[in-house]
C-alpha cells in the first residue's frame, strides 16, 4: 500500500512513533503536491499539519483520496476546519493510518473503484484484511481477467492442496470479503460463479 508524504525523509521520521517499524506500507516523498494526474498512485496523502494549513489544495484532490494532516493535537481543530479527511497527531503509528484510511473507505465507498490500479486486485486490498490466499487469488484473477476457470482448475493453477469445491468457494468469499473492506466493492462483485466456473469480469 502506497502513500505521497508531502515532506522530506527525515520530516517523516520524526513524525511517527521512535519504535515503529513499517511493514505493510511504502511512502513517496514530496515537496510539493503533485498533479492530479499523477495522484492515482497513491492510496492516501500525508501532509504535515503546518505545511497543510498553508498549502492551497484544488477540492478535486479531495474526491481523489484522503489527505490527512499531521501534527501536534493543537493544530486538530484548525486543520479539520481547512477541510482534511483525517488527522494523524504524531508521533503516529502504521496501524493508526491505515485503520484511518478504512474508515475512509468506509466513507466513501466509490472512490477506490475509480482508480486505474482499480484494475489489478491486488494494489485493493487492505492488508489488515487480506490474508495469504486473498493476495494468490487476486494475482491470478487479476492476470486472467475475462476468462473463465473451473474450481479443479483454479486449484490446480494456485496449487492448492485438498482444495475441494468448497473450500475454494470459501476462499473465494474470503476474497471478496476483503476486497468489499477495502473499499473496492465494484471489484469484488465482478468476480462472479458463471455455470460452476469463476471469472473476473
Amino acid at each position: 500500500m502506497h502513500f505521497l508524504f508531502l515532506g522530506t525523509e527525515e520530516r517523516f521520521k520524526a513524525d511517527i512513533s521512535e519504535k515503529e517499524d513499517i511493514t505493510r506500507s511504502s511512502f513517496s516523498f514530496s515537496a510539493t503536491l503533485p498533479e492530479k494526474e499523477k495522484l492515482h498512485k497513491y492510496r492516501a496523502v500525508i501532509i504535515p499539519a503546518i505545511d497543510f494549513l498553508q498549502t492551497e489544495i484544488d477540492d478535486s484532490c479531495f474526491q481523489m483520496l484522503p489527505v490527512f494532516a499531521s501534527g501536534k493535537q493543537s493544530t486538530i481543530r484548525e486543520c479539520f476546519e481547512y477541510g482534511c479527511s483525517d488527522y494523524l497527531r504524531v508521533p503516529w503509528q502504521e496501524d493508526e493510518l491505515l485503520c484511518r484510511l478504512q474508515l475512509q473507505n468506509k466513507k466513501y465507498p466509490s472512490q477506490n473503484d475509480n482508480f486505474p490500479w482499480a484494475n489489478n486486485l491486488v494494489f485493493c486490498l487492505d492488508p489488515l484484511f487480506a490474508g495469504a490466499d486473498s493476495y494468490r487469488l487476486a494475482a491470478f484473477f487479476s492476470k486472467n481477467r475475462g476468462v473463465a476457470f473451473s474450481r479443479q482448475e483454479l486449484a490446480l493453477a494456485l496449487n492448492l492442496k485438498n482444495a475441494n469445491g468448497r473450500k475454494l468457494d470459501m476462499r473465494i468469499s474470503r476474497l471478496r470479503l476483503a476486497l468489499r473492506a477495502s473499499g473496492c466493492f465494484s471489484a469484488a462483485n465482478s468476480i462472479k460463479c458463471v455455470s460452476g466456473a469463476y471469472i473476473y469480469e
